[in-house]
């Protein structure tokens, strides 16, 4: 029997507003990105077949293009690796309605580099 390796994450919330903290928004939006990141940096270590984002990769139905460039470059390397990347929406980065927009998920998809499962579906994946 094959085994498929899975690497999980969940609750990341890319790019927060926290506007109450003022001055160290900044220095706390790189805390999560670093996180994150490092998140990243242990898949490209130990190469699991899947990386899998179980819900809210971004804080809000609309990141700055900092954050989504990041992601993108991540999961560009990722992608390099063989490693495939599925996302699952959250209650913060998928719109509530058509008048919010599409979620950042989308354009994260749209990259190439991750498939986003954007409903109950089985999505058609070819053999790992």
């Amino acid at each position: 029997m094959a085994v498929v390796k899975v690497l999980h994450t969940a609750d990341n919330h890319l790019d927060p507003k926290l506007s109450y903290l003022g001055a160290k928004v900044m220095e706390r939006r790189r805390d999560f990105m670093e996180s994150f990141l490092r998140v990243v940096g242990y898949a490209l270590e130990h190469k699991p077949h899947l990386f899998l984002v179980a819900g809210d990769l971004f804080d809000s139905v609309n990141p700055r293009n900092p954050a989504r460039t990041q992601v993108i470059r991540a999961f560009r390397r990722l992608h390099s690796e063989g490693i495939r990347v599925f996302l699952i929406g959250g209650n913060h980065d998928m719109p509530r309605s058509v008048e919010e927009g599409m979620s950042p998920l989308h354009e994260v998809e749209a990259s190439g580099y991750a498939h986003f499962l954007s409903s109950v579906e089985q999505p058609e994946v070819e053999h790992l």
